[in-house]
């Protein structure tokens, strides 16, 4: 990796945390927030305090999420798979 990109990415919040599972897209396309990843067993979007949704099953690869029920301005997806390691996306800002 080059420092410099490292760096970029960090700034413009183009990153997240893994202990091994890998998030290849989060994109919202007008009220659903649409999540892709590496096998797992739950993708879960949380906003502020309790309010959460989640989708649980073996395998998944792909979540889509309603985002009417978030009244915050930002979520943030969670990815689990089956050895129990997760994945953190960043702020998720809603425009």
């Amino acid at each position: 990796l080059d420092p410099d990109a490292l760096l970029d990415a960090m700034k413009a919040g183009l990153y997240y945390s893994s202990q091994g599972p890998e998030i290849h897209d989060i994109r919202i396309e007008g009220n659903e927030l649409h999540v892709e990843c590496t096998p797992a067993v739950n993708i879960s979007l949380q906003g502020r305090g309790a309010r959460s949704n989640y989708i649980s099953g073996e395998g998944l690869k792909a979540a889509s999420f309603r985002t009417e029920r978030f009244e915050e301005a930002y979520v943030r997806v969670t990815v689990r798979d089956e050895s129990g390691n997760r994945a953190w996306s960043n702020p998720i800002w809603f425009d």
